[in-house]
């Protein structure tokens, strides 16, 4: 092969190895050493060294074209002076294909850029029209129950998109799908050989939320090992046929540069079609990717961006900036178990929805319990992590209803579906976008685990056999999840006023308590109406609509006198928590009673 090789001036962007015509590839990598180059190995050859002349180096950067090589037979890998490192610009990582093993080597691997997107386009779905749904990709469908094939895969993603659409989301959140090492203990020589195990045990990080090799799908989620990119790209195109968005969720640690960061979100969204992403880490140029006008229609989800005139002025149409925190769970989850003090903080966290820097809230995520949990817990219970119970938060703003964890008390079970029940209709009406967290909607457990970060077991994955066990709570969560979408008044684009500009006897939204047109604000006061006009919707077809939530926290009974309503018209009610199954009829009398620890919708119109 010596012979057939050419090596010449190359260009100095796109960075790492990338394919061109006519069997030779572009190299732009940093080296620090004049002893530098490039190791080619193939499937029976042995590994072909080829070094790199200085005159090819601007700055710190070599820039090489390599000719007479058969592409996609080879991988590679970098030396520098005795360093021998996996090219942190791979389009993919060979090695790792087998999850939770210790790859033997890793190396980069060239990849076919041939793929038919079928004219396939990002849905840029706004934000508030938005139901994010978040999921890990190996554990959604890796358990036996799952129904899928290729269990625990991006395919599997695919197989469940009928799923998806039952419940109505339009945007799953993967978490950590790049390439990323799992199991995290071995040291390693020259960045891809492991040489040695330290003394502590090898640990598994299961949820992937560590540097990784950022440009490359992570293989071991993939059915075609071989082929990872294609398995991504066909997930994002059969999630878009069907109207779903993908975002996918990153970490980058201090040490990450931030103008790679922004590379590496340019990169997926232009190789992958990917729809937003979820961004974490204390040093993302948050700034910087506001401002990027190739990111002005992706979806960036952040601690929070500095809103100015110009990273997100009033010009951009398409509001694709939103922070995210951990204020609305906890506020929220308090309000739920009746904590003092929380009225205030609730409500404003369900009306809050800023013109130019959106909110995205959850009551849960994948750090911490899950809903069920939250509902069946005081304490977090991880033992088998392995670190005697020290590990995860000790605060979780959870509630057992009576009892530590599984139980068959009929009371207990039936204040927990009731308080699962009251969280779902307090996140859909919660006017930013919702975050839903998978298994959330069939009370999926992880036995009072809430830092399951090194769990690939049942303890993680999703027991399907618990949808048909909690269809009560599945068809509930359908339903509410229609009505928001029907009603554009749980989710308009801009901020309610609490004023009647239209003149029209109501303004567009406002609070209520014991008697109408009266909100108790005081720190003991767990109980509030909200209603909503629809006069003021930005759907047409709503105008003259009514909708009424009304919420009591507390643990007695509390009496609502409803605000009056323009004549011949009557409430009706949608939803109320305290009973089992659906609820209906009509509402003929001033006054209703809202038992304790419920939710009852009504609507008119």
């Amino acid at each position: 092969m010596k012979n057939q090789i050419k090596v010449g001036k190359g260009n100095p962007y796109p960075n790492g190895v990338t394919s061109l015509s006519g069997n030779c590839i572009n190299v732009a990598v940093a080296m620090q050493s004049e002893d530098c180059g490039m190791i080619l190995f193939g499937k029976m050859n042995e590994p072909e060294k080829i070094p790199f002349d200085t005159t090819l180096r601007i700055g710190d950067l070599y820039c090489v074209k390599i000719e007479g090589i058969e592409v996609f037979d080879y991988t590679y890998c970098f030396y520098d002076g005795d360093r021998m490192f996996v090219d942190k610009y791979a389009r993919c990582v060979s090695g790792n294909e087998k999850y939770g093993h210790i790859p033997a080597k890793l190396q980069g691997r060239i990849c076919r850029n041939s793929f038919d997107w079928e004219n396939d386009k990002n849905l840029q779905i706004p934000f508030h029209d938005s139901l994010l749904y978040l999921l890990h990709v190996r554990g959604f469908s890796k358990h036996k129950s799952s129904g899928v094939k290729a269990k625990g895969t991006f395919e599997g993603i695919i197989e469940k998109i009928p799923y998806l659409q039952e419940i109505g989301i339009n945007g799953l959140v993967l978490m950590p799908s790049y390439e990323f090492l799992e199991i995290e203990e071995p040291l390693l020589q020259n960045d891809w050989i492991p040489l040695a195990y330290s003394s502590k045990e090898s640990v598994l990080n299961y949820w992937g939320y560590k540097e990784g090799y950022y440009y490359a799908p992570k293989s071991a989620y993939a059915s075609d090992k071989k082929n990872p990119v294609g398995s991504f790209k066909n997930m994002v195109k059969q999630l878009h046929k069907n109207g779903i968005e993908v975002l996918m969720q990153f970490y980058f640690p201090n040490t990450v540069s931030g103008l790679y960061i922004v590379d590496v979100l340019r990169y997926w969204v232009c190789e992958y079609h990917v729809d937003g992403f979820w961004l974490s880490g204390e040093k993302v140029p948050a700034e910087m990717l506001a401002a990027d006008a190739l990111l002005k229609k992706t979806k960036l989800i952040y601690y929070g961006f500095p809103v100015t005139e110009t990273a997100a002025g009033v010009e951009n149409v398409y509001q694709n900036l939103a922070k995210y925190s951990d204020e609305y769970m906890y506020d929220i989850r308090r309000f739920l178990k009746s904590d003092e003090r929380t009225l205030r903080n609730t409500l404003q966290h369900m009306k809050m929805n800023p013109p130019k820097q959106k909110i995205v809230h959850y009551i849960t995520e994948a750090n911490g319990f899950t809903l069920a949990d939250l509902v069946s817990y005081d304490r977090k219970h991880n033992d088998d992590n392995g670190e005697k119970n020290q590990d995860g938060n000790l605060y979780n703003a959870s509630w057992n209803c009576g009892a530590e964890g599984k139980t068959k008390k009929k009371s207990v079970l039936d204040l927990r579906m009731k308080q699962m029940k009251n969280a779902f209709l307090l996140t859909l009406f919660t006017q930013s976008t919702p975050l839903l967290l998978a298994g959330d909607e069939f009370s999926n457990s992880q036995n009072g685990n809430n830092n399951a970060y090194c769990q690939d077991n049942a303890i993680s994955w999703l027991n399907w056999n618990d949808l048909e066990k909690n269809r009560e709570l599945f068809d509930f969560v359908k339903s509410v999840v229609s009505f928001r979408k029907e009603h554009a008044l749980l989710h308009r684009s801009t901020e309610y006023t609490m004023v009647d500009d239209l003149a029209c006897g109501y303004p567009d939204l406002s609070y209520h308590s014991d008697e109408p047109w009266k909100c108790r604000y005081d720190d003991l006061t767990r109980h509030f109406g909200m209603l909503y006009c629809g006069n003021y919707s930005e759907n047409v077809n709503e105008k003259g609509t009514f909708i009424y939530l009304a919420v009591n926290m507390h643990w007695i009974p509390h009496d609502f006198v409803l605000p009056k309503l323009p004549k011949k018209m009557k409430w009706q009610l949608k939803f109320d928590t305290s009973v089992r199954g659906e609820a209906a009829g009509g509402i003929e009398t001033e006054k209703i009673t809202i038992k304790e620890r419920s939710i009852q919708v009504l609507i008119a119109g």
